[in-house]
């Protein structure tokens, strides 16, 4: 699994979320998906693993309305140590008797999908061995079928809280144009194209992964982007490596891209307007 998400390689190392609900929001994080709260002020969270490994940051708007429909989250994906663990943790959602939205296997992964209570989508997923990945002269074959959830089921252990080794395994996005969103992360910031899933998704990655990013336009290509005190995703952090510190500078001016370098990394925009810190400590 670090194979393809360590400091060499460019990955998703967590997103914030503005939230209305914090109690609600905090109950779910906790004691549905198993996350510890780390970092806590009057309008700040943030939670993850037992080890300190930081998922998900909630920005409170006690104000936050939900919008009809926004470009920004599809959903976040977080990729758990082992199809045990997948499987212990599916466990758990039918002892709490929690709702899954769906569940599939991708021919690279096996995934359980939720909701929150605000409607944030929510992946949780095993990698299947690297060596069981297919691939065509499209690129990496993956697809969406039902999951096996006979033997998934056999997976016996106590779920009480998230696998310290559980990382940001991907990002899945809403937009209004492949085009563009294909312009930034991949021309731009460097990331690799994994699949193009018709004209409607893209799929891309570094260091071979299936893929760390996806952008869709499911949901049609005239959607407002997410306002103010509106909830959902208003920042991704990602990891670049050091050694590409320069290179991305460098393509950031000859693009103009507007962006901000602090000491830690480089901030700017992404297609939705929603904040990306590209961080290299």
């Amino acid at each position: 699994m670090m194979n393809y998400h360590n400091k060499n390689i460019m990955h998703i190392k967590n997103v914030t979320l503005r939230v209305r609900d914090i109690e609600k929001m905090l109950d779910f994080y906790a004691n549905v998906i198993g996350m510890k709260i780390l970092e806590q002020t009057a309008n700040y969270y943030s939670l993850g693993t037992e080890s300190g490994r930081i998922l998900v940051k909630m920005v409170v708007d006690e104000k936050a309305e939900k919008a009809a429909r926004t470009t920004g989250l599809f959903h976040f994906a977080l990729l758990l140590p082992s199809r045990h663990d997948l499987g212990v943790f599916l466990n758990y959602l039918i002892a709490i008797d929690y709702p899954l939205a769906g569940a599939s296997d991708h021919d690279v992964s096996e995934a359980l999908y939720l909701v929150d209570p605000e409607g944030n989508g929510i992946e949780v997923y095993a990698d299947l061995p690297n060596e069981k990945w297919k691939y065509t002269r499209d690129g990496i074959y993956m697809t969406t079928v039902a999951i096996d959830h006979v033997s998934l089921l056999e997976e016996i252990g106590d779920y009480e809280k998230i696998p310290d080794d559980t990382v940001m395994g991907h990002l899945h996005l809403r937009v209004n144009s492949i085009n563009r969103a294909n312009a930034l992360f991949v021309e731009i910031l460097g990331f690799q194209k994994s699949l193009d899933y018709g004209p409607s998704a893209s799929f891309v990655s570094d260091g071979k992964y299936h893929h760390h990013l996806a952008y869709n336009t499911w949901n049609g290509t005239a959607n407002p982007d997410l306002e103010d005190h509106q909830p959902g995703l208003i920042a991704y952090e990602i990891n670049l490596p050091i050694d590409r510190k320069n290179d991305l500078v460098e393509s950031l001016d000859k693009f103009k891209i507007v962006y901000t370098k602090e000491t830690d990394g480089v901030r700017l925009k992404d297609i939705n307007g929603v904040e990306i810190t590209l961080s290299y400590l």
